[in-house]
């Protein structure tokens, strides 16, 4: 669940616990829940290794064509 959404149910991101989540109505009771923990925002990061003609923070590049196999290989 987002930060925001457990601070405001009283939790405490530094110190996460079994209560709030309870308190938040995802488990039942304190039993139900195993660890709890603070999961940060992720940041993704794409390179391109030749101009994009769309601009360069475009999310695609025509310029990009895979190779044959490239649906096979995953």
């Amino acid at each position: 669940m987002l930060v925001k959404k457990f601070t405001a149910a009283g939790g405490d991101v530094s110190h996460p616990n079994a209560e709030t989540i309870v308190k938040l109505h995802v488990a039942k009771n304190v039993a139900q829940v195993k660890r709890v923990f603070l999961f940060p925002s992720l940041w993704d990061l794409i390179v391109w290794v030749m101009p994009n003609s769309n601009g360069a923070f475009a999310e695609k590049n025509p310029l990009i064509k895979p190779s044959a196999g490239a649906a096979t290989s995953m």
